[in-house]
C-alpha cells in the first residue's frame, strides 16, 4: 500500500518482452523497501513509547523512570542538585492548576537552559526536580544555582502573570575521584534536600517581612 518509486522500460521495435528474472528482481526490491519502511516506522514507534515511559510530558525532562534508567555507578566528582518550586499550592489555589502547571514548565525551562548535555535532569514529583552532574567544581555548582535564579528573575521582569515564579535549590558534592553507588548518590540527594530546605525557609522569611 505504498509507492516507493517507479521504473520506465522501453523495448526495441515496440516488442513487449521481458525475462521472468526481472519480475523476480522487482519483487525482491519491493520486499526490501517494505521491510526498510516497516523498520523505520517501528523505530519511530519504539522511540515514541520510550519517551512516554521516560520523559515528563509537562516539562520534557526525564521523569523518575528515565532518571533511574540512566543512573549508574559513578566515578568522579558528582554533584547532586535538588530544586523545588516555591508557593505551588498558592498558585494552584489562587490562579488554578493550569497556572501551576505553567509555573512548573518555567522551572523546567530554566533548568534545561543551564545544564550540560551530560547532566541528568528529571522531574521527580509535582514540583521537585533532581539534577545529577559530574565533574562540577564548587564554583560550577554555585554558578548553576545563580544562573537558575537569574533565569527566573529575568522571566518575572517580562512576565504579565499576577504571580512570580521562583524556586529554592540546594546541592551536595562527593569527594573527587570517589566511586559512588546508587545508595551513595541517594545520600547526596538527601544532603542537597537539606540545603534546599534551608533556602526555602529563607524565602518564606523574606515573604513575611
Amino acid at each position: 500500500n505504498k509507492t516507493f518509486g517507479y521504473i520506465a522500460l522501453a523495448y526495441e521495435n515496440s516488442r513487449i518482452d521481458y525475462h521472468f528474472q526481472l519480475v523476480h528482481w522487482f519483487m525482491n526490491i519491493n520486499q526490501l523497501l517494505k521491510r526498510l519502511s516497516d523498520a523505520k516506522r517501528t523505530s519511530i514507534l519504539v522511540s515514541h513509547l520510550e519517551d512516554i515511559y521516560t520523559k515528563d510530558a509537562l516539562t520534557g525532562l526525564y521523569n523518575k523512570h528515565g532518571y533511574l534508567h540512566r543512573e549508574t555507578l559513578l566515578q568522579s566528582t558528582v554533584t547532586c542538585f535538588l530544586f523545588d518550586l516555591n508557593r505551588l499550592k498558592y498558585i494552584n489555589d489562587h490562579y488554578g492548576h493550569n497556572e501551576g502547571d505553567f509555573a512548573i514548565q518555567v522551572i523546567g525551562h530554566a533548568l534545561s537552559s543551564v545544564t550540560r548535555s551530560t547532566d541528568i535532569c528529571a522531574r521527580f514529583s509535582s514540583d521537585e526536580f533532581y539534577l545529577l552532574t559530574m565533574d562540577y567544581t564548587k564554583e560550577d555548582a554555585d554558578e548553576l544555582l545563580t544562573r537558575v535564579y537569574k533565569y527566573l528573575d529575568n522571566y518575572n521582569k517580562i512576565s504579565h502573570k499576577e504571580y512570580k515564579i521562583s524556586a529554592s535549590g540546594g546541592y551536595a558534592q562527593s569527594t573527587p575521584g570517589a566511586s559512588l553507588s546508587k545508595e551513595d548518590v541517594k545520600a547526596l540527594f538527601s544532603k542537597a534536600d537539606e540545603h534546599m530546605y534551608q533556602q526555602k525557609q529563607i524565602f518564606h522569611q523574606d515573604l513575611d517581612k
